[in-house]
């Protein structure tokens, strides 16, 4: 008697496959995971510079206005403005502050008067930043 050889898969190699599967499944749902994650983060960090970036070109326009003269800056009640660099601090609703240094940087050996302005931009919920520096020179160098 002959018997009939059947063909197809077992039950194991139905399993074997299915895991094999939901285990790359898993770690491509992780991967576009990550991704994704890392993509908010960098577009969070894009608005941040963005928005120094626009602050220093309208304190670059007001400099431009008077003749390299940022006292305005100081004295006008900007919320933004710390009267000292090394005081920025994270202020929930307050996610972009500046402060102004009159400084004297010497440039190809000639003292140039001016104001170094520093801008930062916190994201994050503040628990990260950047900073935009600039040095704008003022109308009476030596």
């Amino acid at each position: 008697m002959q018997t009939k050889k059947e063909s197809g898969l077992t039950l194991v190699e139905v399993l074997v496959g299915i895991i094999i599967i939901a285990l790359f499944i898993g770690v491509f749902t992780q991967f576009m995971g990550v991704s994704l994650s890392s993509v908010f983060s960098w577009g969070e960090r894009t608005k941040a510079i963005t928005s120094a970036e626009e602050k220093m070109e309208r304190i670059n326009a007001i400099a431009v206005q008077n003749d390299g003269d940022l006292s305005s800056l100081k004295t006008d009640p900007d919320p933004e403005y710390v009267a000292h660099a090394d005081r920025f601090v994270y202020i929930t609703g307050k996610n972009r502050q500046f402060s102004l240094v009159d400084t004297t940087k010497v440039i190809d050996g000639i003292n140039v008067n001016g104001t170094a302005v520093y801008i930062i931009a916190f994201y994050k919920n503040g628990q990260a930043h950047v900073e935009v520096t600039s040095f704008i020179e003022s109308g009476n160098s030596e």
